[in-house]
C-alpha cells in the first residue's frame, strides 16, 4: 500500500461509503488529498510479496463520524422523571416502599417474640405461687428421722437428692455409703456430708412414701414434666419421684419432691405451689387423679 495506492472498495463490508478525502478540515497549506491515503478497504502484503495472506485495513472517512455528541448517561432516568411530572409514578413508588417498611417491620417483629414461653416450676413458684397453688389441694408432709446436728446446705440438699436418685428402694446402709461416697466425689463434699447424707437416705428409704412407691405398679423417678397453663406459659420441671399405685383406670398417681431445709414452714407455699404444678401435668397428661408430698429427708 503507497499513498497513491486506490483502496480496494470505498465501502467496506460493514461500512458507509466513504469519500476520497481522509482529512476531515485541510489547511490552506496543507498538501492535496492526493498525496494522503483515500478512505476504504486495502489490503497490506505479508512477507512472500504474493497477497495470499494479506492483512485488509479499513482507512476510515472522516467525516462519516458522528462527532461532538453531548454525553447521554443518565437520559432514561430524565425521560422518567419528565414523564412523571404530575408525581403518580414517584408517590405511587413511596407508598409501597412504606408499605414494604411496614411489613418488614411486622415480620421482625413476629420473629422476635417467642412462639413458646418456658418457665420452670420453681421460677413460677417463686414468682406466681397462686398458679401452682390451686391445682396443689392437700399436699402431705412425711418427715424422716433427721439429725438435727448434721450439715446443711445447697451442697448437702444435693448430695441427698443424687444418692436418693442412684439408690434402690430395697437398698442396705452399705450400699446407700457407696453411693453417696461416689456422689460426694462428683461435688466435693466433705466426709461428714457424705456419712449424714447416707444416714439420711437409709431412713428416707424405710419412710412409708417410699414403701408404697416401692410397691407401685408404675414408679418413675427423676420424672420430667411439662404443661401449658392458662395463660399459654409451658411450665416444666422435674420431679423427684412419681408413681402410680394401681393399673390402668384405677391408677392413681403421687408426686413427691425431696427437701433437705432444716426448716419448710417458711417456704411451705413455694413448695405446694411446685408441687401443684407437677400434680397438674401428671393429671393432664394420662387423665387419672394425682396427690402430691413432701418426703423430708
Amino acid at each position: 500500500m503507497t499513498e497513491s495506492s486506490p483502496p480496494l472498495s470505498r465501502q467496506p463490508p460493514g461500512c458507509p461509503e466513504f469519500g476520497d478525502d481522509s482529512v476531515l478540515t485541510r489547511p490552506n497549506r496543507a498538501p492535496d488529498k492526493m498525496k494522503s491515503v483515500a478512505p476504504g478497504l486495502y489490503r497490506a502484503n505479508s512477507d512472500d510479496q504474493s497477497g495470499e495472506h494479506g492483512i485488509e485495513i479499513v482507512w476510515w472517512d472522516p467525516s462519516r463520524l458522528i462527532l461532538q455528541v453531548e454525553e447521554a448517561m443518565g437520559l432514561r432516568q430524565n425521560k422518567l422523571l419528565q414523564a412523571d411530572e404530575k408525581k403518580l409514578i414517584s408517590l405511587r413508588g413511596m407508598k409501597m416502599h412504606e408499605v414494604w417498611t411496614a411489613k418488614r417491620a411486622e415480620m421482625l417483629a413476629a420473629g422476635i417474640a417467642p412462639a413458646i414461653t418456658i418457665a420452670t416450676a420453681t421460677e413460677l413458684a417463686l414468682e406466681r405461687p397462686a398458679q401452682g397453688l390451686e391445682f396443689a389441694g392437700e399436699i402431705a408432709i412425711e418427715e424422716t428421722r433427721r439429725d438435727r446436728g448434721r450439715p446443711h446446705g445447697k451442697k448437702f440438699g444435693t448430695l441427698v437428692h443424687l444418692t436418693m436418685l442412684r439408690a434402690r428402694f430395697d437398698a442396705d446402709a452399705s450400699e446407700v455409703g457407696m453411693i453417696a461416697a461416689s456422689a460426694g466425689r462428683m461435688i466435693g463434699a466433705s466426709e461428714e456430708e457424705v456419712s449424714a447424707a447416707g444416714a439420711a437416705v437409709v431412713a428416707a428409704l424405710e419412710s412409708p412414701l417410699i414403701l408404697r412407691a416401692r410397691a407401685a405398679h408404675t414408679v418413675m423417678r427423676e420424672c420430667p414434666l411439662m404443661v401449658r397453663l392458662e395463660d399459654g406459659v409451658m411450665a416444666e420441671g422435674i420431679a423427684d419421684l412419681a408413681f402410680a399405685e394401681g393399673i390402668k383406670r384405677d391408677a392413681r398417681w403421687t408426686v413427691v419432691d425431696f427437701k433437705t431445709d432444716l426448716e419448710i414452714a417458711g417456704r411451705l407455699d413455694e413448695y405446694r405451689s411446685q408441687i401443684g404444678l407437677y400434680i397438674h401435668a401428671i393429671r393432664q397428661s394420662t387423665g387419672q387423679p394425682a396427690t402430691g408430698a413432701i418426703l423430708w429427708i
